[in-house]
């Protein structure tokens, strides 16, 4: 059954009229809201993606914002972020997320809101890496004692890296290396899309032996 809302009998309209706006690239650092743009901040309650299924399909959210209900209008190329500000886009937005949006006001409605910039800080993840002892190995991961994990948890932290299709292992000295090298004891810096919620490394992209331990 369709979704139905009084708000959204304007989506349509909003998100065709918005599709010509270039591709924004994303920043480099932490980005910076536009300048003199609205922030909303609230619950997703529904969102449909017009057009063809791409990373930058055209994308209208409705929120539930300190009782209200307001439909965002996402244009094609608005910069789309996680909460530590990897990049995003519409095919990670899902109901229940907590959603920022920076943007304008449309025909002067407060309830419709064209986004400049959004922020979905309910996606916890972002490209980041560790180094620390290996506590212990199995075929599917790795667990690595840090002094402290990408988002800052505290000393004493226990990394665990998945082993992904992509992994690369490295001995010292940049050589190549096999899962079968990483062993307890060893120092090693880990590599990939850490997941806060989790407190889990996937898409482990490489782990770094930096100091071999021999095997037994």
């Amino acid at each position: 059954m369709r979704f139905n809302h009084p708000l959204l009998t304007v989506c349509s309209a909003l998100i065709v009229a918005a599709a010509a706006v270039p591709s924004v690239a994303a920043a480099a650092s932490t980005p910076t809201p536009p300048a003199g743009a609205t922030e909303v901040t609230g619950s997703i309650i529904w969102h449909e993606r017009v057009g063809r299924d791409t990373p930058l399909a055209n994308v209208g959210v409705l929120l539930n914002s300190n009782g209200s209900d307001i439909l965002i209008s996402v244009p094609k190329g608005t910069p789309m972020y996680r909460k530590f500000w990897g990049v995003s886009g519409p095919s990670e937005l899902h109901d229940g997320d907590t959603l920022h949006a920076w943007g304008s006001a449309s025909s002067g409605s407060a309830s419709i809101v064209r986004a400049q910039m959004t922020q979905d800080i309910s996606i916890q993840n972002a490209a980041a890496e560790a180094t620390g002892q290996v506590l212990f190995r199995d075929d599917g991961f790795v667990y690595v004692q840090v002094a402290s994990k990408p988002d800052g948890s505290p000393i004493g932290s226990v990394l665990v890296a998945e082993r992904s299709s992509s992994l690369k292992v490295t001995l010292p000295g940049g050589l190549p290396g096999q899962w079968s090298d990483i062993r307890a004891g060893e120092t090693v810096n880990v590599g990939g899309t850490y997941d806060s919620a989790s407190q889990a490394m996937y898409d482990t992209d490489h782990i770094a032996i930096q100091a071999v331990v021999p095997a037994a």
